[in-house]
């Protein structure tokens, strides 16, 4: 049985609004993520978490959270089973950075500031890691490391996991709003030699406002999906006073219910 359920139940206190996560909570959670000692070996780092939860808050059908948790720590089991209080403070942070991605892709152009406005999380990536400008193998795959690359994937592998984000994809229209993500999880544009990652970060905007623009997107398409599903129904033929009732009584209609 999937264990998140039932810490989900026993922890879960939906009317408990907590703030955005501080900065101190951040390196905090980053920290707990990176435990590969205590982890399975499976386990997504911090980044690639992120992006797997932000897909799965975009996307068609949001999994359940104790679905969510099962993908990213590769186990239906709790993590950290030996140290309850870590245990505790991991999840705890980390379903708060969910909320904390929920709130800020709902809100409207309108409502989007400087202090709410989504920005995906970024692990440093050492100095001697990142070959720039990139270089390609002889596998065409870029060489060394970048950042958001994890982000990029986790993103990537929730949308090759469920093939609901079918109708996005193949609209002409806006199926370009994944490429960013696409950009980010391979480090750089085969198709668009202009429009690669830079150190300046300039492709970040670009990327808040595609995964926003995602969410809007599935918001407006299962609107059109439930309106076309409700059929019209003709009303009732309007029975005359001199008619039989329609209640089977052999009168008139103005002698029984019409009266």
């Amino acid at each position: 049985m999937n264990e998140f359920f039932r810490w989900i139940l026993k922890h879960s206190t939906p009317w408990d609004i907590q703030p955005p996560l501080s900065d101190a909570e951040l390196d905090e959670l980053f920290g707990l993520m990176s435990d590969n000692e205590q982890l399975s070996k499976g386990a997504m780092g911090m980044e690639m978490a992120d992006g797997y939860m932000t897909a799965s808050l975009v996307g068609p059908d949001p999994l359940p959270i104790p679905w969510l948790l099962e993908a990213i720590f590769d186990q239906p089991t709790l993590p950290l089973p030996h140290d309850s209080e870590r245990q505790q403070r991991l999840l705890q942070l980390l379903l708060r950075r969910h909320t904390d991605i929920q709130a800020s892709t709902a809100l409207s152009s309108d409502e989007v500031t400087p202090d709410n406005v989504f920005m995906p999380l970024m692990a440093q990536v050492p100095a001697e890691e990142c070959i720039t400008p990139y270089r390609l193998d002889e596998k065409h795959e870029r060489i060394g490391r970048w950042e958001l690359q994890d982000w990029g994937e986790g993103f990537r592998r929730a949308i090759a996991e469920d093939d609901a984000w079918e109708p996005l994809l193949s609209d002409p229209e806006v199926g370009g709003l994944v490429s960013p993500v696409v950009l980010y999880s391979m480090g750089h544009n085969p198709d668009c030699p202009d429009l690669q990652i830079d150190e300046d970060h300039e492709l970040l905007p670009l990327l808040s406002v595609s995964v926003c623009a995602m969410r809007s997107w599935w918001r407006d398409y299962h609107r059109s999906l439930s309106a076309a599903a409700i059929p019209f129904e003709r009303g009732a033929p309007k029975v005359g006073r001199n008619d039989p009732c329609p209640c089977d009584s052999g009168k008139k209609y103005k002698k029984c219910c019409g009266a």
